[in-house]
């Protein structure tokens, strides 16, 4: 009997316990506004440790709450407030945060503002929000290696934000690419916004250095393949540019034309230098039905040395309703050297209308030198053109490009499709020496 009164003592006591924390609890939520959670900022400045139970409590969390906004009205009492509450509930990043701000501004060490932050992010790693308010407070600290680590933690997740990171970054570090490693994590897909950033800002060390780190060879469809090819070229890197060229399009080295057999997938001639862009009333196609005979030939491609190519043709069609202003396909091809050089290739003709057709255009940038190769017909087979053009600038792009002018003719809607393939560019009037590959020309 004795035994079972100390036990009901017991079980009576916790009871009222548990009945007091819960009264203590009521009293101190009533003593706090409704909507102090959703609006501190309206709420006044109090100490959570004048209204809060022992504890802590809810009611400490909803008052803390409100420092983040008032803290600078008593930064001291403020700080006191938050080091009460994180005592007893230290898992709210935000009052960490708080408390770190408030702490910078009362002057302490970086190491404490260092701990302040950490603690933070280790309750909520991967919460965005909270990692770009950590990373605005690690730069105040001003140390590069604090804020390095600080954009790798924001970054995590947000392969779009590369760009953004390494322009803050920039900033901190007076050698971008030897901290890539530390800013982005083993993902491919950060590495590949980081040669989009390259292009976009001619980081030509930045650029080279994701190109070493990233798997090769990359698919012919791959971004960063298409934004180091753009880098190079507008970094004028013939030698790099052609060898990037030859690597992914064997016919290069021979033909001189990049994805000039078109072999390459449609959506992968910009990689080359094409702008396969069209306006309306103009659909462009890629197949390899219907070449012209010695390419469809094992044979001949054996003699090229392309035993490993699919040659391809691309067909312009109009819709015939659109009095179209055309300027694409267009390929823009920067040269090694001055001369007179030959285009040849094959194309074919069919159902074409109007009196105003397309035609092929050859045209230098800076000589302003032009070629135009009109039509045989408007229905032929498959035909070889040529045409020859002299360059005479160093540096110069030669572009080569569909071009058909709207016309005000009755006839103004054009109709009809037309196919090219084998562009080849040669040298002309020029030693044996002369046709060598287009990279050793550069060296």
């Amino acid at each position: 009997m004795a035994w079972a009164r100390i036990q009901g003592g017991l079980i009576a006591l916790l009871f009222g316990l548990a009945f007091w924390v819960m009264a203590a609890e009521y009293r101190a939520l009533r003593q706090t506004p409704s909507d102090i959670q959703t609006s501190p900022a309206s709420a006044p400045f109090v100490d959570p440790q004048q209204v809060a139970p022992v504890w802590g409590g809810y009611a400490q969390r909803y008052w803390a709450a409100q420092l983040d906004t008032h803290w600078r009205l008593d930064p001291k009492l403020a700080r006191e407030a938050l080091l009460w509450s994180l005592e007893r509930y230290p898992l709210d990043p935000w009052r960490w945060v708080t408390l770190a701000r408030i702490e910078k501004q009362l002057g302490e060490d970086n190491e404490t503002l260092k701990a302040r932050l950490a603690a933070a992010w280790s309750i909520q790693p991967k919460h965005r929000s909270l990692n770009w308010e950590l990373l605005n407070l690690t730069q105040r600290l001003d140390d590069p290696d604090e804020v390095v680590q600080a954009i790798r933690h924001w970054l995590d997740g947000q392969p779009h934000e590369v760009g953004d990171a390494l322009v803050l970054a920039n900033q901190w570090v007076s050698d971008l690419p030897s901290h890539l490693p530390k800013l982005l994590p083993d993902d491919e897909a950060y590495w590949i916004e980081a040669m989009r950033y390259a292009r976009t800002n001619r980081r030509d060390d930045v650029a080279k250095l994701v190109w070493e780190t990233l798997e090769k060879p990359r698919h012919l469809y791959d971004a960063a393949l298409k934004d180091y090819s753009a880098h190079l070229l507008a970094q004028k890197d013939l030698e790099a540019v052609y060898a990037l060229w030859t690597q992914y399009d064997p016919s290069f080295d021979d033909s001189h034309v990049p994805g000039g057999h078109f072999h390459v997938p449609l959506a992968s001639l910009a990689t080359f230098g094409w702008d396969v862009r069209t306006p309306r009333g103009v659909s462009l196609e890629q197949h390899r039905r219907d070449l012209p005979e010695h390419f469809r030939s094992a044979r001949w491609l054996r003699e090229q040395g392309w035993s490993a190519l699919s040659p391809g043709q691309i067909t312009v069609s109009f819709d015939g309703e659109h009095n179209v202003n055309l300027s694409t396909p267009r390929l823009r091809l920067p040269m090694p050297k001055a001369g007179v050089y030959r285009l040849s290739g094959w194309w074919e003709g069919s159902g074409l209308t109007t009196r105003s057709l397309p035609y092929l255009s050859v045209s230098t940038l800076k000589g302003r030198q032009r070629q135009t190769i009109a039509l045989p017909n408007r229905n032929f087979p498959w035909s070889e053109f040529e045409t020859d053009i002299e360059i005479t600038e160093p540096d110069e792009t030669l572009v080569i490009q569909w071009v058909r002018r709207p016309t005000q003719a009755f006839d103004r809607y054009i109709e009809g499709q037309l196919s090219i393939t084998g562009l080849m560019l040669k040298p002309v009037n020029q030693d044996d020496s002369a046709t060598q590959s287009w990279v050793n020309q550069t060296q």
